[in-house]
């Protein structure tokens, strides 16, 4: 489903922050008293996306709602995953406000180091704004930069690998287990210091690391939207694709930090390696089937 083709035009820059909750209802609401603390030199309002099918905690999320003009509560009814349920709320958010300036899609377990991240999210984007930024995301388990998620477009074959390694729960297991001794090797020895030296400069990058994701304005006027077309997983690679196919650009900003507490914003263990497994095919085959790769 693409955005609505035109938009109202605004007076003044504004943030929308769109959290995704699925029964994390005190975690949601603490997230969103973090971004309603920011300064508020920025305008910024937040919609919360309620993922749950049952509506017994919905009261909670209602409060938190109530208590704030700046916040929004969409209910989808049923799971619609991660970007499912963002671009419900935003189409919804759309059908009564103006688009924003830029568009956050966020899960519930992230904070803030202080109150002027939206402050430099605008002085940092300057007159020529980045379609899609990539901030820093500091992981509490690691104390690593989960940014940036993929530096550059994977090949066919790397891919499809992926159908296959997250086919088998077991293999899974042990591919996982082996890619995070991997990573925190390398990102400890030279990612690091690399990023820790281009810290003064945006960096263009293939995708963004999912918890946490800038979106401005022109990425919804090119064409792009949230549908993306598994339930959850592989998002980073939805939208690298969607902006390779629009001509846009992923700027992995550093100066820009956020915090991943990385707990229980999705399910259990043996489910997600079936998740997994369904987006890994999902991206595989849409997006780097055999034959010359195009960008319309």
């Amino acid at each position: 489903m693409n955005m609505m083709k035109s938009y109202p035009t605004i007076e003044q820059e504004r943030v929308l922050v769109i959290c995704v909750n699925y029964y994390n209802e005190e975690e949601t609401c603490a997230f969103v008293k973090q971004v309603l603390k920011q300064k508020e030199s920025i305008p910024v309002n937040v919609v919360i996306a309620n993922n749950n099918e049952s509506n017994e905690r919905d009261f909670i999320l209602n409060a938190c709602a109530k208590a704030n003009d700046r916040v929004a509560l969409f209910n989808t009814g049923e799971n619609l995953g991660y970007f499912g349920a963002a671009n419900h709320a935003l189409l919804r958010y759309c059908q009564e406000s103006p688009l924003p300036e830029w568009v956050i899609v966020s899960n519930t377990d992230i904070c803030f180091e202080d109150d002027e991240f939206f402050v430099m999210l605008i002085e940092v984007s300057g007159n020529r704004p980045h379609e899609i930024i990539a901030p820093s995301i500091i992981s509490l388990k690691t104390g690593l930069n989960q940014n940036p998620h993929r530096r550059k477009r994977p090949s066919r074959l790397r891919m499809h690998s992926y159908k296959w390694i997250f086919r088998n729960y077991h293999v899974a297991n042990g591919y996982s287990n082996l890619g995070l001794i991997k990573a925190k090797i390398k990102r400890a020895l030279h990612h690091a210091s690399k990023l820790a030296s281009q810290a003064g400069r945006p960096l263009s990058i293939y995708a963004p690391q999912g918890s946490f994701v800038i979106f401005n304005r022109k990425y919804f006027e090119c064409g792009g939207d949230f549908d993306y077309g598994s339930v959850l997983m592989g998002e980073e690679i939805f939208v690298a694709e969607t902006a390779l196919r629009l001509g846009l650009k992923v700027s992995f900003i550093p100066q820009l930090r956020v915090i991943h507490r990385e707990h229980s914003t999705t399910w259990v263990l043996r489910m997600n390696r079936e998740l997994q497994y369904l987006s890994a095919k999902y991206c595989a085959d849409k997006y780097f089937r055999y034959g010359p790769f195009k960008t319309k």
